[in-house]
């Protein structure tokens, strides 16, 4: 049996959609969020949808479904199912940490409304929702550097500020304490030349008594 055309590019460009929402830090909601990008482009109205709740059916080898119930803008209720394929991996490590970790990241079949969507038309949507998401990830990273560097730069201009006023300290107290030591061997000196010019003083001698006259 031959394979249709549009097969092989399908599969790539749900593969490259996968790679991009494997990405996405939320990895429980990660299939959630790929079906909302879906409907959101499908129905040309990003903007003024109210998600409900989210329901997600692990059927195992059966794969994941993930049914949307949500309201437009102008008011009118719609729905959105997509199903994920199992994929087992070697080892099962990552379906045990994270069991949506089994299921493809992208969806291999879509309905709107109950409609089912056609592959080229999902093609088109899923290529749509991978440039969107693109320029986001662009975007953050664009805006996560230039944070990172004012950080830096106001970090190292604290530091900078930091050390500057250590050292004005640091030289007003050694300025200082030469200035008290200076004084004190003043103060030393002034005292030493005062100590020299005064003169010795000694005590007065008692003169030695004149020896008695006696007569025999």
């Amino acid at each position: 049996m031959s394979t249709p055309k549009h097969t092989l590019p399908y599969m790539m460009a749900l593969s490259l959609l996968g790679l991009s929402a494997c990405s996405t830090p939320e990895s429980n909601q990660q299939h959630v969020h790929m079906c909302q990008a879906l409907a959101e482009d499908l129905l040309g109205t990003p903007q003024g949808i109210v998600w409900g709740t989210p329901e997600k059916n692990a059927q195992g080898y059966d794969g994941l479904v993930v049914n949307l119930n949500f309201t437009t803008a102008n008011g009118q209720a719609q729905q959105a199912s997509c199903h994920y394929e199992y994929i087992a991996d070697d080892d099962g490590i990552s379906s045990i940490s994270d069991p949506m970790a089994a299921y493809e990241r992208a969806p291999d079949t879509m309905s709107l409304n109950k409609q089912s969507i056609p592959g080229l038309e999902l093609i088109k949507a899923s290529k749509n929702v991978m440039v969107r998401q693109g320029k986001e990830m662009v975007e953050t990273a664009k805006q996560t550097v230039q944070d990172g560097a004012e950080i830096i730069q106001e970090k190292g201009t604290e530091t900078l500020q930091s050390i500057q006023q250590q050292s004005t300290e640091t030289l007003q107290s050694i300025q200082e304490n030469a200035s008290e030591l200076k004084k004190r061997v003043e103060v030393g000196i002034d005292a030493g030349v005062n100590y020299q010019a005064e003169p010795a003083t000694t005590e007065p001698q008692a003169t030695p008594a004149a020896p008695a006259n006696t007569q025999e």
